[in-house]
């Protein structure tokens, strides 16, 4: 009798369980005549060792447990929800298998002992639970390609079976295969302004999104932001070559402008998701909550979120952020904590480029060149020291600094003002400051981020000082000069 006769005669509850049972004898090789033999044979080594013979129901049901999760071992998995058989290299879905169900299965394949039916459903439960896993893989960081997978900083050939992977690529890693993408090269090069060390620093940044371990992530990890004040100049078509590359799947679109603004549910998935892409980043600032959210993303750190109608969980960010924009970063960050993990390439030419190149960029041999590029950049990444990437270059570090100073205004008040701050009152300073901003036309930041600006920049904090040691003592209005001992809040050096 086949398998398929031998299960049609359970009277599963649908289609899907007599789908699961089935393949599950096909993928573990299991069957009723392999299952007796096995069986028999643990029953006359144990007579051997013990010089009795296990007969007993009770042996019978310990024994068959030892076999077969040994054979089930890496082809089966439960969650709260879900049944899972490892299928042609991939964990393939299926509903949740009630014990009653499992006890029909192995009725049948352990027809020969006349079990009864309370020993057959403990046996099922206990096997069920034994095969149960808690994370769904949401805390494993494990990448899994067509012929190999990435864990631990580590690639390793065939499939990943331990547990869920946390990403699934559907491409091959072909070590010594085709590596020439010449026309992603030229767009690199084109969003770096031609600047080739920028784009080499841009390549081990996308190699990087292939490497989820937690410490290099939070040593390493940055949001890359792509700016243009017009379109056409190329932003949309490297997006589109990332899904081309990396799958649809793994490429997440998403807002990251009002991150924790609001309950976000989407957060979820942007942090499960290998890649995730604002197309459309706006001129609004950045709040702080929001870049704070961006910073534990990004270092990978362990954050709470929840799927709509679900309870909060913990999980582990695995993403890497990208932002596209018509409009400069702007960040109400008090703290300058994200400046070190933002990077904005201001890209300032169109793309011009003919259908020809478009046809070549946008083909599967391009993609697949790309990916053996990347993998092979990965590699040589993980032999280093310290798995150290490049430092940011010239550009990088300019840009860096541009975008500094146009989000806090008092760094050029120091500039111009600087010798009118150390020793000088803290309402003096503040009163300059405000006209500085008045003078030229600029909006002035909250007392937050200015006296955190001083103390940063200057080495300087408040400390109170008699009148007549302050530089503006003859600036000091006449209501407090009634007491020259009196003091108040000064700058001075720490």
């Amino acid at each position: 009798m086949t398998n398929d006769e031998i299960l049609k005669q359970l009277c599963f509850e649908s289609q899907e369980t007599f789908d699961f049972f089935k393949n599950l004898l096909k993928y573990s090789n299991l069957s009723e005549q392999g299952l007796i033999e096995e069986i028999e044979f643990a029953r006359l080594k144990e007579m051997e060792l013990s010089g009795k013979l296990c007969n007993r129901q009770d042996d019978t049901i310990r024994i068959a447990f030892d076999i077969l999760t040994t054979k089930l071992q890496g082809n089966l998995k439960f969650t709260t929800d879900k049944s899972f058989i490892f299928e042609e290299n991939k964990w393939i879905t299926y509903p949740l298998i009630k014990d009653t169900e499992m006890a029909k299965f192995l009725y049948k394949l352990l027809i020969r002992y006349t079990l009864d039916l309370k020993k057959l459903i403990h046996l099922s439960s206990i096997l069920i639970k034994f095969f149960v896993t808690k994370d769904n893989g949401k805390k494993d960081t494990t990448i899994q390609l067509d012929n190999c997978y990435i864990k631990n900083k580590k690639i390793i050939e065939g499939y990943y079976k331990e547990n869920f992977p946390r990403v699934v690529i559907k491409r091959k890693y072909e070590p010594n295969g085709n590596k020439d993408c010449h026309e992603f090269m030229d767009l690199l090069l084109h969003l770096c302004n031609n600047d080739e060390d920028t784009r080499e620093w841009l390549i081990e940044r996308m190699a990087s999104i292939l490497i989820l371990d937690v410490k290099f992530r939070s040593k390493w990890g940055q949001m890359i932001r792509f700016y243009g004040p017009t379109g056409g100049n190329g932003k949309s078509t490297f997006v589109k070559f990332l899904r081309l590359v990396f799958g649809s799947n793994n490429v997440y679109s998403a807002s990251l402008d009002n991150l924790g603004t609001k309950n976000n549910y989407d957060l979820s998935n942007i942090i499960n998701s290998l890649i995730a892409v604002d197309e459309d980043s706006t001129e609004s600032y950045y709040s702080t909550q929001t870049m704070a959210l961006q910073k534990t993303i990004i270092t990978g750190e362990t954050m709470s979120t929840r799927e709509i109608y679900g309870k909060p969980e913990q999980n582990t960010p695995i993403t890497t952020l990208f932002a596209m924009s018509n409009f400069e970063y702007l960040s109400e960050d008090k703290t300058d904590s994200m400046k070190r993990r933002l990077t904005e390439i201001h890209t300032e030419g169109l793309l011009v480029r003919s259908d020809s190149w478009f046809e070549k960029l946008f083909s599967e041999e391009q993609a697949q060149a790309f990916f053996n590029f990347i993998m092979n950049k990965v590699e040589e990444i993980l032999k280093r020291p310290n798995q150290a990437l490049l430092n940011d270059t010239n550009y990088i570090s300019n840009r860096k600094e541009e975008l500094r100073r146009s989000n806090n205004n008092v760094l050029d008040f120091i500039d111009v003002c600087g010798d009118k701050i150390e020793g000088y009152s803290v309402r003096y300073v503040a009163n300059e400051y405000a006209k500085f901003c008045e003078i030229n036309d600029l909006n002035a930041l909250g007392k937050i981020k200015f006296n955190q600006t001083l103390k940063v920049e200057l080495g300087l904090t408040q400390k109170a000082v008699r009148l007549n040691n302050l530089k503006d003592y003859y600036e000091t209005p006449s209501s407090l000069l009634e007491n020259e001992n009196s003091v108040i809040k000064a700058w001075l050096k720490k």
